[in-house]
């Protein structure tokens, strides 16, 4: 979040009823760091929405523990939203990504 000049908080309401929460998600992004955080967006329209997931029998938390334990694939999602990426790259790399989730390993 260096790019806000400002510490803006941004609040998402989660949930219904008793199991409402709130999460800061200023305080999140600095958590996870510049770099997953950028790249989230790109995880997301990889992967779908959870009611209707693009990858079958793989949920949000090990897609991002992937993407935080691999500097590369951190790279690869994070360039999806740049003007200048290679896209044979991303492709090339996601697509060992996705592998990798369904235990293959070329």
């Amino acid at each position: 979040m260096e790019h806000l000049q400002a510490r803006v908080e941004v609040w998402m309401d989660l949930g219904v009823d008793n199991a409402r929460r709130f999460i800061d998600v200023y305080t999140l992004s600095k958590k996870l760091g510049p770099k997953i955080s950028k790249a989230l967006p790109a995880l997301h329209a990889f992967t779908g929405c959870d009611f209707n997931p693009a990858l079958y029998r793989h949920g949000k938390e090990k897609l991002l523990q992937f993407l935080m334990n691999s500097e590369i694939f951190q790279e690869a999602f994070l360039d999806l939203g740049s003007k200048e990426h290679n896209v044979q790259d991303s492709f090339n790399i996601i697509q060992s990504f996705t592998c990798h989730l369904y235990g293959l390993k070329k």
